[in-house]
């Protein structure tokens, strides 16, 4: 049910977009939350430097709503935006909206409806879609996580994707979105995005934020719709930079750790084992190296490849690979390769997908 406000309350829940180029899909996600009359809602969008439309379309839809609030700013990558949009929120929840996806029908009633959780953190199902066709959905059930112990499995089961597809049924719960924050708990622990991770900073993100966690609430209610091959989406570009990207976020996962005296835990290693795994071969390889759109010559190629294994993070995470040998590793003979230093394997790759490819178009 909505609520009108009085001008002295706050919103139940803020929801902060992120909008960088992002004309063809703004109108489309606002509406999926506007669509909802009460304001005990608002809508941040947060203008990080775009360069199309977008500014001048989020203008337009403050104008039509007023509880749209427009942020413009100079270009400072996602973690920068959500930090905007993190300070200007009066929402006693938040939630994170990528502007190239979606709510579904009847989220913000569901989410609404949730609010007087005591917890900090809010877990909802998702869908994802492509060119307006379900690809894959999941509803979880409803429980509670409260127990020390279950606080710190979850954690765990957050960062490894198989094991949480196991105990949750989401591989993909290791993301901001299709989430409640407590808008407060963000702030009292200074959660925010670290500026200098430019790739993954969701993962790295709950990797801090499930540190300080006391209760974790699961809805079965499918709130956020996740749109799957955005041509201009970061996980489907070529990312010549992907080793220091990636370092980023495993210096910053090492920094959480050393702060709260993790290092030596050998759960918590583990953890970062395998995220360091994960960037390898997906991140490292699969969008960097072996991307279609890598114009290298083998000669960098087989250099970055070299240079990514001398990287110490990348070496410890490839020395502790035979500690994963029971669960799922994307291209696990690629990690196997990279241990051994034998990078031509590697780069067959790239010849392999692109005649996979041709096969397919005859």
């Amino acid at each position: 049910m909505s609520k009108n406000l009085t001008p002295s309350e706050k919103p139940k829940i803020s929801f902060l977009v992120a909008a960088y180029n992002v004309a063809p899909y703004l109108e489309e996600c606002m509406n999926s939350i506007l669509q909802y009359p009460g304001n005990d809602i608002e809508a941040i969008i947060v203008d990080d430097g775009s360069t199309d439309a977008t500014g001048e379309l989020s203008d337009a839809i403050a104008l039509r709503d007023p509880r749209v609030q427009v942020i413009h700013q100079e270009n400072g990558r996602l973690p920068a935006a959500r930090n905007t949009g993190i300070r200007a929120a009066r929402g006693e929840w938040l939630t994170f909206i990528d502007a190239d996806d979606r709510l579904s029908k009847g989220a913000v009633p569901a989410m609404l409806d949730s609010c007087d959780f005591d917890g900090d953190l809010m877990v909802f199902g998702c869908v994802s879609f492509r060119d307006d066709q379900e690809v894959y959905h999941w509803r979880p059930r409803a429980y509670t996580l409260s127990a020390p112990d279950e606080l710190r499995a979850y954690r765990s089961d957050s960062m490894m994707d198989k094991r949480a597809e196991e105990l949750y049924g989401n591989p993909n719960i290791a993301t901001s979105w299709g989430k409640l924050f407590r808008t407060s708990f963000i702030r009292g622990h200074s959660l925010y995005f670290e500026p200098r991770v430019s790739f993954s900073q969701d993962r790295e993100h709950l990797f801090r934020y499930t540190r300080f966690l006391t209760k974790i609430q699961f809805v079965p209610a499918q709130v956020y719709e996740y749109r799957l091959a955005n041509e201009s989406s970061l996980t489907n570009k070529w990312h010549p930079d992907a080793l220091e990207k990636q370092t980023e976020i495993m210096n910053a996962m090492m920094r959480t750790m050393v702060d709260y005296h993790e290092e030596n835990d050998r759960e918590i290693r583990k953890i970062y084992h395998y995220v360091g795994l994960f960037a390898i071969s997906t991140r490292c390889v699969m969008q960097g190296v072996c991307h279609p759109q890598c114009t290298w010559s083998l000669i960098k190629r087989r250099n970055n490849l070299k240079k990514l294994r001398q990287s110490p993070w990348a070496a410890e995470s490839l020395a502790a690979l035979s500690d994963f040998d029971g669960e799922k590793m994307p291209w696990r003979s690629v990690l196997k390769c990279l241990r051994l230093r034998l990078y031509a394997p590697v780069l067959f790759l790239r010849f392999a997908r692109r005649l996979k490819r041709r096969v397919r178009a005859s």
